[in-house]
């Protein structure tokens, strides 16, 4: 599901075909297939120059709940990488 406790990073839409991003930075649906979907929205943040900022969504496309989602995150040394705690780790079925 994405929104909600299910959003791990805490924006986005309610599915792939509506995460909301500005139109320069698309959204981008990264992997799918009969289980699972993992989505990613981008935005630009107002004021600053060089701040982005990067929503992951995850969607449970199975009948029954997915536990222990755990997502990891590299940045290259010079860029400053600040990663908000997940709003939960487990996907409803169908969500």
């Amino acid at each position: 599901m994405f929104g909600g406790s299910n959003d791990l990073l805490g924006g986005g839409g309610d599915a792939f075909g509506s995460m909301q991003a500005a139109p320069s930075f698309p959204a981008y649906v990264a992997f799918e297939d009969d289980i699972i979907g993992l989505g990613f929205s981008f935005k630009k943040e107002m004021g600053t120059n060089n701040t982005h900022i990067i929503s992951a969504m995850f969607k449970n496309k199975s009948q029954i709940p997915i536990t222990s989602v755990n997502m990891q995150v590299a940045a290259q040394k010079y860029m400053v990488l600040k990663m908000q705690p997940p709003v939960g780790t487990g996907l409803s079925p169908m969500g």
